[in-house]
């Protein structure tokens, strides 16, 4: 859906905006979550909802083809729903031209048919309508088999009366979609709902700071009551520390979230190279390994190799989790890359232990046990510390590279 930047002053033209394209507006986004929403508090406005026996004509549906395709549960959303709430009102605030009874007639016959298909699809909701200005938010949740869905979305159509506030519900609407993004199931639940709270709250100023339609005198002194009231009680202070409250849980939920996914990748990845390896230590000696010409001293000490380099990098990402020194992974990179983070670490501690192997087999690292029976633990220990720290690569190829220096000197 693609959001009105300007307050539409006619039904039909703000109709006919309506789509079911799946873009990410500056306002009115929609994001899910994995928990169940609370029970409704605010209840469904009845005026609409008594006139849902008569339905929209066909008629209605012809002049207003976009309500029409919203009244199926497969292309219901909010934007409908809210659109056809707020004409069936009359005009709202000051500067909005009112629309014709006919076309609050029709808002009307649609709305209670569009809040029904929304329901169907998105299941029980808690919304919050504002009076005055063209705004709303809803949070809806429905049962889908062994999980909750949730969804939150936001209305509102900026007009600047207050620029400060609708930039307060813009960055609202950001962190919303940053939240969705990076977190699943009950912890995108909880910041969800604590941000739901705060946009409740910066609607009900906006609300209660635009003036409903009156006289040209008495709106002038409504906006300057607005203006005063707002300037005495300075709520946006308070709104942003909440946004704060909501972002800092957000931080630590999405950091614990990634770090999940990266040791979800590493821990996988590190089962399959073990299993590989065993495997075919396991056939070390048989027919099979003579056919695959992995018999032999010099590649069971390969295999080790590969093998203790990912235990060794296995090993360093747990001691850093209990030292309480973490996993910088970027919150926002999404989880199929944090995954593919996660899966590189042994990746590389089996690559340092194939290094390991080279360097001394090659003879550049002068480092030989006295008792031959020693080798294999030898290869072994060293590609453990590959694996476990990542400077030891580095500083053994330095060695060889001294070694091959001072030779061809």
């Amino acid at each position: 859906m693609e959001r009105d930047k300007t307050a539409a002053t006619d039904p039909r033209d703000r109709a006919s905006q309506i789509d079911s394209r799946s873009s990410t507006p500056a306002f009115g986004a929609e994001t899910g979550c994995e928990e169940e929403a609370r029970v409704p508090t605010t209840p469904i406005p009845s005026e609409p909802q008594a006139r849902a026996d008569l339905g929209p004509t066909q008629s209605d549906k012809t002049a207003y083809p976009a309500l029409a395709s919203a009244l199926k549960p497969a292309h219901s959303h909010f934007r409908a729903v809210a659109q056809a709430y707020m004409y069936s009102k009359g005009p709202l605030a000051k500067g909005q031209e009112a629309s014709s009874g006919a076309d609050q007639a029709a808002m009307a016959r649609f709305y209670p048919h569009l809040h029904a298909a929304f329901v169907e699809r998105y299941g029980i909701a808690e919304y919050h309508w504002c009076a005055h200005a063209p705004a709303a938010a809803v949070l809806t949740s429905r049962r889908r088999g062994w999980r909750a869905e949730c969804h939150v979305w936001l209305f509102i159509n900026p007009r600047g009366a207050w620029p400060a506030i609708e930039a307060t519900l813009n960055d609202c609407s950001v962190l919303k979609d940053e939240i969705e993004d990076s977190l699943r199931g009950s912890a995108r639940g909880r910041c969800l709902h604590m941000l739901f709270e705060v946009i409740t709250t910066a609607l009900a100023l906006l609300d209660d700071f635009t003036p409903p339609p009156a006289s040209a005198a008495e709106q002038g002194s409504q906006s300057r009551h607005g203006r005063k009231a707002a300037a005495r009680d300075n709520p946006l202070e308070h709104l942003r520390s909440r946004m704060g409250k909501v972002r800092g849980q957000f931080e630590q939920a999405a950091r614990r979230s990634m770090q999940l996914v990266y040791l979800s990748g590493m821990f996988a990845w590190t089962l399959l190279i073990a299993a590989a390896t065993v495997a075919i230590l396991a056939i070390d000696g048989t027919a099979l390994g003579d056919h695959l010409a992995i018999n032999g001293s010099d590649a069971r000490r390969a295999i080790v190799s590969v093998l203790a380099g990912t235990a060794g990098a296995f090993m360093s990402v747990l001691l850093r989790m209990t030292r309480d020194q973490g996993i910088e992974v970027d919150v926002l990179v999404g989880r199929t890359i944090g995954h593919v983070l996660g899966a590189s670490r042994p990746l590389l501690g089996a690559i340092s232990g194939i290094g390991v192997y080279l360097l001394l087999a090659s003879g550049l690292i002068p480092l030989a046990p006295s008792d031959p029976s020693q080798v294999n633990a030898l290869y072994a220990a060293c590609a453990f510390a590959a694996g476990f720290s990542e400077r030891l690569v580095p500083d053994m190829l330095g060695i060889a590279t001294n070694q091959l220096t001072s030779s061809g000197a």
